[in-house]
């Protein structure tokens, strides 16, 4: 009985201290501002989808053969294909044709990863070469992305107490420490689940390297900030 009454007490006044807390940050004269920081960074991961289906060939080849072609075309590329591909998705269906053959149509999803623009111009011709167009660009990204991100949100931060500080020194008064920051947003567009943002410009020949043009990837950051006065 007595421990219970001991944590009621230990409540109520933990209660109470958070209450004179919360009042005295309202009391206190403050200066609010939204702080926004913003940077375009060039994507140095652009992953793809390689779908490859024996359906799609003209001499009916196998996934297996058409793999080694995609292969052999990616070295070509300058791809290391031990670091950089890998299976996404392997099946097989079974499907009656005349005369009650079976045949097996099989597919193979392959995700590839490249680190520049070049290498992925040279690896859509390699793979044209050797008649693999399915390919699709699931995103676009950059390793270092979370650093990246640390340096908007300081960009967001100074650019409020910025804001602050020409309001305040125009009234001719101090402004104090930062008392309250809320980050509002933090946006990231990394193309993720939309068509990746690319243009293709025309070639002079058949074989000459396509030349695919990124737009950059924009990271954004708003605050909410408030400065004792």
């Amino acid at each position: 009985m007595k421990n219970r009454i001991l944590i009621l007490v230990v409540l109520i006044i933990g209660l109470g201290n958070l209450a004179k807390a919360q009042k005295n940050f309202i009391d206190q004269p403050f200066v609010e501002v939204k702080g926004h920081g913003e940077m375009e960074v060039v994507p140095n991961e652009i992953y793809l989808n390689i779908f490859l289906n024996e359906e799609d060939t003209k001499n009916r080849e196998t996934v297996d053969v058409i793999e080694r072609q995609m292969v052999k075309a990616l070295k070509k590329a300058g791809v290391d294909v031990s670091k950089q591909l890998s299976v996404a998705d392997f099946s097989g269906s079974l499907r009656r044709k005349f005369l009650r053959k079976r045949n097996v149509e099989q597919t193979k999803n392959f995700q590839l990863v490249v680190y520049d623009v070049k290498t992925l111009n040279k690896v859509f011709l390699e793979l044209d070469k050797v008649h693999i167009s399915d390919i699709n660009i699931t995103r676009v990204d950059h390793s270092d992305m979370e650093n990246y991100r640390l340096k908007v949100r300081a960009m967001a931060a100074k650019n409020g107490k910025k804001k602050a500080d020409a309001m305040i020194n125009a009234l001719g008064q101090s402004l104090g420490k930062a008392i309250f920051i809320n980050e509002l947003s933090s946006y990231r567009n990394n193309y993720r689940g939309m068509p990746v943002m690319m243009e293709l410009k025309s070639s002079a020949g058949a074989n000459s390297i396509p030349r695919l043009d990124f737009k950059k990837i924009k990271i954004e950051c708003d605050l909410q900030m408030r400065f004792a006065l």
